[in-house]
């Protein structure tokens, strides 16, 4: 199950937040978004949808269609319109019982 199937891209964030994101403390707004599909095309759409929000906080998957994401894709992520904010990559494990 996908939380968002298409990025919320435009118009004005929910509990926006002009300031700069350095901890967890100062941020008003998160995505958290596993596992995602093919919905972005590539690797790089997937980053470039990412990097057009305006979330304070990312959680998520470190991998896109079984890649792991670089280092300089996810530090990309850390920035957006002049300020900071937080990027959690991670690998999220589902186990059945």
């Amino acid at each position: 199950m996908y939380l968002f199937y298409k990025l919320h891209t435009h118009g004005t964030r929910v509990n926006g937040n002009p300031g700069e994101v350095r901890a967890l403390g100062d941020a008003r707004n998160f995505l958290y978004l596993i596992n995602p599909d093919n919905t972005y095309g590539s690797k790089a759409g997937f980053i470039a949808a990412l990097a057009a929000t305006d979330y304070d906080l990312f959680i998520i998957d470190a991998f896109f269609d079984g890649v792991a994401l670089d280092a300089s894709a996810v530090g990309s992520l850390k920035f957006h319109g002049g300020r900071t904010r937080l990027v959690d990559a991670g690998t999220f494990d589902c186990v059945d019982s």
